[in-house]
């Protein structure tokens, strides 16, 4: 009985987007040409990467409480024009979970909220450079 009640304290008071989503996902920088130079800068213009595609890469979800991070990549290479890709958080689906599986409006209102991880981002991101 009380692991019951240790396990269901834990649930009550997590939100499901917090036990099922990390502060930081993988996310692979991909380019229609190989072996392009790739920058990138978060929502306040802080260089967080550098590398050459195609490559995986961790970056956080949030930017902080209720706000999702937004990030600007920068693709070049000689001989090409060099262009800019937008990689946006989302909501994840978890999130809603907490209105129907655990967390409740604790977990959706303020727990996951806070702890960012109320927040995704899409597994890849496509660099398009042209001649």
């Amino acid at each position: 009985m009380k692991k019951l009640i240790c396990v269901l304290s834990v649930l009550i008071a997590s939100g499901c987007a917090t036990i099922m989503n990390d502060a930081s996902k993988s996310v692979q920088i991909n380019s229609n040409v190989p072996q392009a130079n790739y920058s990138i800068k978060n929502k306040v213009g802080s260089v967080v990467q550098n590398g050459v595609t195609p490559s995986a890469v961790n970056l956080k979800v949030s930017s902080g409480p209720y706000s999702g991070e937004k990030f600007l990549i920068d693709f070049t290479k000689e001989g090409y024009q060099p262009s800019t890709a937008v990689l946006d958080s989302e909501i994840s689906g978890w999130w809603f979970g907490n209105l129907l599986l655990f967390g409740g409006i604790l977990g959706f209102a303020v727990i996951d909220p806070i702890s960012g991880k109320m927040w995704t981002l899409p597994d890849s991101v496509n660099g398009q450079l042209s001649q």
